[in-house]
């Protein structure tokens, strides 16, 4: 695990193409996190996901591994201090000195042992053990179902034809919000750049949450209630409702347009184009996207090699 930054096969900010790349987006949240040193060691994981999942096999086995030897050393001490607890027990001390620290106050307060047990043990801690154990998960799991069925070519299909464009060549194509996965009609070449520019001829907008537009959605929306859906949503690294572009129906080489975007190709494969909505990856068919029926609007998207190409 140490070396795999070293004799693994990746590239900076390289893209997952393979069927297996179902922990990319953890992966990708995490690195926002690390120091920048460690990123090579989760760019070479996320880029060889068998390598991740052999890892990810063997800690689990040294876990319960780990496990079963602690179970034992717990049993073998407590029977080691049995003796040295009876005698305690037998000759207990005959004062006990009581402390005087803030958070012994704090325990022993009567106005918030109160509070804690006619509100917070009943009413606050419910509901919050409910959010956690029953509405989480299930966003957690539709998650990971979207990951595999995206990863393994469920979600896009690539269109018949698709235009290469040659240098200062443009494509103008029409798009929907209401799409979730709109082909561009445009094969990317690997290293080659490419220039999405966004021209927004009506407004766009997410259902009961009003406009919306191609960076990201108002400060008016309820941050409170999206950021319980966050698990469900499409990129969590990306904001709500922004333009995001694939490259591929399979694997994920995923990444923000915004407003206007200049991009490398990191694979060879067909441009999509949509918006970062909730997704229901355990909905059947054409179900997990069933998110984006509330979307409205159109664009005009202009496709072309950057001029240092």
């Amino acid at each position: 695990l140490v070396g795999s930054k070293f004799f693994l096969k990746w590239e900076p900010e390289g893209p997952c193409d393979s069927v297996y790349c179902v922990l990319d987006p953890i992966l990708n949240f995490l690195t926002t996190f690390i120091p920048g040193f460690a990123a090579g060691w989760i760019e070479a994981l996320r880029q060889n996901p068998k390598w991740l999942m052999g890892f990810l096999l063997v800690f689990l086995i040294f876990s319960w591994i780990k496990g079963r030897l602690y179970d034992k050393t717990r049993h073998l001490s407590q029977e080691a201090w049995k003796p040295v607890k009876d005698e305690i027990v037998e000759n207990p001390e005959t004062s006990v000195e009581v402390p005087s620290t803030l958070t012994y106050k704090i325990r022993t307060n009567p106005v918030l042992i109160r509070v804690y047990q006619n509100w917070f043990a009943k009413k606050a801690l419910p509901v919050l053990c409910m959010l956690v154990m029953g509405l989480v998960p299930i966003l957690l799991v539709s998650r990971i179902a979207f990951e595999v069925r995206t990863t393994a070519g469920g979600i896009c299909e690539a269109p018949s034809r698709n235009k290469t464009l040659v240098l200062w060549e443009s494509q103008s194509i029409k798009f929907s919000t209401k799409n979730p996965c709109h082909p561009a009609g445009i094969m990317v070449q690997k290293e080659e750049q490419y220039r999405v520019v966004v021209q927004v001829q009506e407004p766009w907008k997410d259902g009961a949450y009003g406009e919306a537009g191609p960076n990201e959605f108002p400060e008016s929306w309820d941050s409170a209630k999206l950021a319980l859906a966050v698990p469900a949503r499409r990129s969590w690294s990306a904001p709500w409702f922004s333009l995001l572009g694939r490259v591929g129906a399979n694997g994920k080489d995923r990444f923000e347009i915004g407003q206007e975007k200049i991009f490398t190709g990191k694979t060879d494969g067909p441009l999509f184009l949509f918006v970062n909505d909730a997704v229901c990856g355990w909905c059947p068919g054409d179900g997990w996207a069933l998110p984006y029926v509330w979307g409205s609007g159109n664009s005009q998207d202009y496709d072309y090699p950057s001029p240092d190409k």
